[in-house]
């Protein structure tokens, strides 16, 4: 279920968003960005375009008290950076679709995501930040961009991840695979460490 703004707009599926269930909850944040969670579904989407504020900690997010409830998150297709902590600690979350316009997740933005067992990134992605995905236990498959230029620190530490390829111009940073189940690495000549 995705609202695309509150009100009388279509929804995935011809639902409208006068049809949600009174646990459906909304606001906006940051610059002119949206968010809305249907409490009985478990979705939570992020409305707007344009980067999302980094958050000093997860219950600084406006859906923090909905944390519990998110199974799954859709972006709109112009929001081109996920902040800081957003997401941390949304155990129940196994679903993202990141949108295509992003370029940078903050770090810890999903860390601690338990349920979530694969993602794949858009193309435009440049930056992964520090701990973005830090012990989401369940990620075992990541496929990640040719336009990746930067994994901050144990960015995917204490995940299940059993393969990762780099592309030529990744940097990346210390402990970013650090306690996980890799078998294989590939790591091109040009890329640093």
């Amino acid at each position: 279920c995705v609202v695309t703004s509150y009100g009388q707009t279509a929804i995935s599926n011809e639902i409208y968003t006068d049809q949600l269930t009174p646990l459906a909850k909304a606001g906006t944040f940051g610059d002119g960005l949206t968010w809305s969670i249907d409490t009985a579904f478990g979705g939570l989407y992020i409305g707007g375009s344009g980067a999302m504020p980094d958050f000093s900690g997860p219950e600084d997010c406006p859906w923090a008290m909905f944390r519990s409830y998110v199974v799954s998150i859709t972006f709109s297709r112009g929001i081109t950076h996920i902040g800081r902590n957003a997401f941390t600690g949304c155990s129940r979350l196994t679903r993202i679709n990141l949108p295509q316009a992003l370029e940078s997740i903050g770090a810890e933005a999903f860390s601690y995501c338990g349920s979530l067992k694969s993602l794949t990134f858009p193309t435009g992605l440049s930056a992964i930040g520090r701990g973005a995905f830090a012990y989401c236990g369940s990620l075992q498959s990541i496929s990640l961009p040719f336009s990746l230029r930067s994994i901050g620190a144990g960015a995917f530490e204490g995940s299940a991840l059993e393969t990762v390829a780099l592309s030529d111009s990744a940097s990346v940073g210390e402990r970013a695979f650090a306690d996980t189940r890799l078998t294989q690495l590939a790591i091109p000549a040009a890329g640093s460490f």
